[in-house]
């Protein structure tokens, strides 16, 4: 059974929406749902890269008042400073690695790796090649 996303934060958030809504399907539809979900006046992050020009609804973002936050590290002002609070974060714990690294293989399995990755399946979130 599949779940209406939309329907279910606006139950939940009494159809007010998210204060704050996290891009980071890499899909362009991820967009275009992530702007239903922001509430008016809320921000939308988009973490992801997208290759290819998306098409997006401006109107919306507009109507709502939203603060866009775009994360591409080439607009880092300290890249350093960037990763080192990161590091930080990540030694307390804030982000949960064993749900974010769905993959791992030994060096040796590299080709594998990057075959498998390249095929963008749906369970696949992130690897990494362990020594």
């Amino acid at each position: 059974m599949e779940v209406n996303v939309e329907k279910e934060v606006m139950h939940i958030t009494n159809n007010v929406g998210c204060d704050v809504v996290i891009e980071a399907t890499g899909n362009p539809k991820g967009i275009n749902l992530a702007t239903k979900l922001v509430r008016r006046k809320g921000r939308l992050c988009i973490f992801s890269y997208h290759p290819k020009p998306v098409e997006i609804n401006v109107r919306e973002w507009d109507a709502k008042g939203l603060e866009i936050i775009m994360t591409c590290p080439a607009r880092a002002e300290d890249m350093r400073r960037n990763l080192r609070i990161a590091t930080r974060m990540l030694f307390k714990g804030v982000f949960h690695m064993e749900k974010l690294v769905t993959h791992k293989w030994k060096l040796d399995e590299i080709q594998e790796a990057f075959e498998y990755a390249s095929k963008k399946p749906k369970d696949y979130i992130k690897g990494v090649i362990m020594p």
